[in-house]
This record gives structure tokens, sequence and C-alpha cells, in this order.
């Protein structure tokens, strides 16, 4: 059978106009959606519509029910002779707050650009800039032109044209039916698009990505209610599935052929200096790139976690005698020297920073080793690095219950990941209920599980000889200014701090840098 199936796909490729394959055939697609000549004859589309995202990685509980992040209106122009498009977002967003963005994005071949504030984690150049406008990171570009790429009501039609990067595939099961497959990869896209075997039309454009938490996985964008415009078949609901579970679902409200051009919306700021793509090996880091956006945190940088027009990068600064923190980016670490290991709280954003922090430890500390991995709570964003801490070795220490979270991301396969791509191994997993005192027989670092709002398992850590503690997502200490009154998640710390009687003089963060504890203590009672 395998042999005969080889033989099918050899045929199909020296056909090369018929591009067929079983049920497969992109000429009856193009055929379905109005035909070569009226899709040919489109220069222009405005679409107009509203779209819900939801984030899996930032549940309540580990592995649980995904959070809604906001729902947004859009208004996309795309211009198909040049490439360019512009999304104009009124974006209102529920988590991690309620916060509504109004921004443009414009993007071209030569590069993109952003009018107006669209996430809380804002670049050096959007905060100088007045009004607010920063250029698009080339990762940031490289998403974004890939998703039009692959919305386009004209894919079917590049793929026809593109013959030669269309590759049939034999037939894929989704949902209990059989589905016809071709593979096409041109224009640095790698699709797989799936097709109705009764009508014909695209039923699934999807992309084998990976995720730093899940993996490989596959990212679906599927199709359905099509309807006419302007003797062509259009898609009014565009849902993303990420590994089968929706994250994005989108309805259009009214599509425009051809609308009359506006003199500018296409313009990038003079003199801009042109986003260099990602030509690196391997898949760039698209999850992140798409669904920090979601949520509205992304900070819009190649480095993901640190801003490289504003930043010099990573760091380690000494906060206490033998205690440092990791900072120069948007998510820190923290460090606790023993006389014969050191202790680090949270692995964030990825494995190139859990791989500079295991660097930067072996220089500074050569004859000692990271034993434990504290990870404060289960969110993508704090955990992404925590494969490489433990490919070193590293005993991971969690939240009472969520052992299997952290099991799971080690476990499933990484192939995808540039940065780490192998096995890590069984994870050495220790779950804290209630506290754990990890020591050396002199200085002693206390791990302590703390009821909050954000998310469950949530510990913090203190050194008692210095006096310290740490705390990610419920304060930011340095970042977040103090109110009239405690938020939810201050007082959860406050109240933490009470029952286990420890008596902290300063926090660092995971977010922010250091700060007194008394003013917050001090805000108990209002």
């Amino acid at each position: 059978m395998k042999r005969i199936t080889l033989i099918l796909l050899g045929i199909a490729t020296l056909l090369g106009s018929s591009r067929v394959f079983g049920d497969v055939d992109v000429d009856r697609a193009v055929r379905a959606l109005g035909g070569s000549d009226a899709l040919a004859a489109i220069r222009s589309v405005q679409i107009r519509g509203t779209v819900k995202h939801w984030e899996p990685e930032q549940s309540r509980v580990p592995g649980g029910e995904k959070r809604f992040a906001g729902e947004s209106a859009f208004t996309l122009t795309r211009d198909f002779a040049s490439g360019a498009a512009r999304i104009d977002w009124q974006r209102q967003l529920a988590y991690p707050g309620a916060r509504e963005y109004r921004f443009s994005e414009v993007m071209t071949a030569e590069g993109g650009q952003v009018y107006g504030i669209d996430s809380s984690t804002r670049t050096g150049q959007s905060r100088a800039a007045d009004p607010p406008s920063h250029a698009m990171s080339g990762v940031r570009l490289q998403a974004a032109l890939r998703e039009l790429a692959r919305s386009s009501p004209l894919l079917a039609l590049d793929m026809q044209r593109a013959a030669a990067w269309t590759q049939p595939l034999p037939p894929l099961r989704v949902g209990g039916r059989s589905l016809p497959a071709v593979r096409y990869a041109a224009a640095g896209r790698d699709f797989i698009v799936l097709f109705d075997p009764e009508s014909g039309l695209p039923a699934r454009v999807r992309s084998l990505d990976y995720d730093f938490v899940r993996g490989d996985l596959d990212f679906d964008l599927v199709l359905s209610d099509w309807r006419p415009v302007g003797g062509i078949q259009v898609a009014h609901r565009q849902v993303y599935e990420l590994a089968g579970e929706v994250v994005a679902d989108t309805v259009l409200s009214e599509v425009t052929i051809d609308p009359p051009p506006v003199a500018g919306q296409f313009e990038l700021p003079p003199g801009r200096r042109a986003a260099a793509l990602a030509g690196g090996p391997g898949i760039p880091a698209y999850q992140w790139v798409l669904r920090r956006q979601y949520i509205g945190v992304f900070l819009d940088s190649d480095m993901l976690g640190w801003d490289a027009g504003a930043s010099r990068g990573l760091a380690l600064q000494e906060i206490a005698p033998g205690v440092l923190l990791v900072q120069g980016g948007s998510h820190n670490s923290m460090v606790v020297e023993l006389a014969d290991s050191l202790v680090v709280f949270d692995a964030p954003i990825n494995d190139a920073q859990a791989q500079w922090t295991l660097d930067a430890l072996r220089e500074k500390f050569p004859h000692k080793r990271v034993r434990h991995l504290v990870l404060t709570h289960h969110h993508h964003d704090h955990i992404a690095g925590a494969r490489s801490f433990i490919a070193a070795g590293a005993t991971l220490v969690v939240g009472a219950g969520a052992a299997d979270h952290y099991r799971r991301m080690a476990l499933v396969p990484h192939r995808r990941n540039p940065l780490l791509p192998g096995a890590v191994g069984e994870p050495r997993i220790i779950e804290v209920n209630d506290r754990l005192r990890i020591s050396d027989g002199g200085r002693e670092v206390l791990v302590l599980e703390v009821d909050n709002p954000h998310a469950s398992a949530m510990l913090i850590g203190y050194v008692p000889d210095v006096r310290l503690g740490f705390v990610t997502d419920l304060w930011s200490p340095g970042r977040d200014p103090l109110g009239s009154r405690l938020n939810a998640g201050q007082a959860a710390l406050r109240a933490a701090v009470a029952r286990y009687g420890i008596d902290p003089e300063r926090f660092a963060g995971g977010h922010g840098s250091v700060a007194p504890y008394a003013p917050l203590a001090q805000l108990a009672g209002n």
C-alpha cells in the first residue's frame, strides 16, 4: 500500500498542471470560488468584522478552561497588486484586565507600522513617539504576512498559479471526515490546505507550529459560511483552532470588492528602516507573537523578551547578598545562592532566555548548578523556558496538583522548537502543599503556596536571612504604583505574609524590579 501511495504521489507531481491526487483538485476549488477570471480580476478588498479571542495557557487551573481574552471590531483593507494591507482595530480586552485599544496596523513587503497603542507592554519607540507609533518587529511582520496569506480570498488562485509549489497529500481525517489535502509551500509560507469533498471549497488552512508549553501542534484556520460577494465566494466565518481548540472566532459582517482607494492608507513613516524578516533556521515563534497580541501584552521586539531598541539586554543584578535578579526584559527570574547549589524562581519567555540565564549562572558560579527551579504558577509566559532547566538537571518545584501539567510539557514532542528540539526526559517534580523549605544547612529558602484570584497552585518565595520575597503577577514591585487600596492580587500577597508569619523587608518581582514591602502592608486596612 505504501508503494502504491508513493507511485500516485509521483504521478501527481509529474502531471503538474492538473494538481490531482484522489479527490484533490486545486482547479476545482478555484472554480467553486468563482473561477480564475473572477478571482484574478480582484484588485483589492475591504472586510469588516468582529473577532473573539481566547488564551488556553492563561487558564485559572493548570490545563483548565481557556481564558476569554476579549472581542474586537476591525476593518481590513488589502491591495493584492502591492501586497499591502491595513487593519484598523477597536480592541476590547477582558484579560488580564479590562481595557480598550484603538490602533492601526500597516503591513507591506518592506515593513510594518503600528499607529496608536496596541499593548500594555510598549516598546521605547512607542513611548517616545507623539502620537504613539512604532515599527513592527520582523517576527511580528512575518507572522502578520503569514496570516494574511492564509486567510486571503485568493489563496486557491495563488496555489493554482504556483503549481510547482503545491504537493498533493493523502487525505487527512478531521472530525471523523476524510478531507482531500494539498501542501502549499511558496513565498516563505508552508500550509496544508484541506478541501471539502462535497463543495470543493477550502475547508481548513493548516500550519505546523509549536508552543513553548504544548510542543508541536496544528494551527488551523477553519473556513465556513460561504457567501457570494462580487462574483466570488467568501468565507464569512473564520475560526482559528490550536490543536483542535478554538482560540479565535471571526465573523465577517461586510465584504467590499475593489473599494475606492484612500490616499496614504498603506504609507509607512518616511525614513524608517525596513524590517528584517526572520531568516534563521526553524519555525519562528508564531504562537507567541500571535497569542500575546490576543491578550494585549505583546512586546513588539524580535528578542521577544526584551526591547532591542531600548534595552542592552538581560543582566544579572545582585539585589541582596547571594541573591540576583535576571533583569533587562519584560519578565524576571530570581536566583538564590546556597552553599553548593542554586535555586531559581521562574523560567519566563522562552528557551533563549532560559539558556542565557543558565549560561550566565555557569560563568558566575562555575562550581554550582541549578538544583531547584521554582515555578510560581503555570501561565506560559513564566514557564516557557522550563524545559531548558529540566535538561540541565533541575528539579521542578510547583504548586500542589500542578505536576502533571509540567510533566506533559516535558514529555510531549517539541521537534519544531529550534532552540531546544530534543527530548528533555522525565522531570523530577516536587509539589508544594502549603510550604517547602529548601536549605543547605545554613541559608534557607521558603516556598509558600498562596490563595489568590490569578491562578491556582500559585507560589511565592522568601529568603529569611535577607528578608526578601519573590512574587509574580500578584504584585509587580518597582513597576506598578500602589493605589489608594490593595487590589485583589496584592491583598492575596498580604494575606499570605500574615498567614506564614514571614517578615519581608522587600519583594522582587517576576515583572518590575524590587520595592519595599511596608507601603503595601500599610494599605491593608484601607
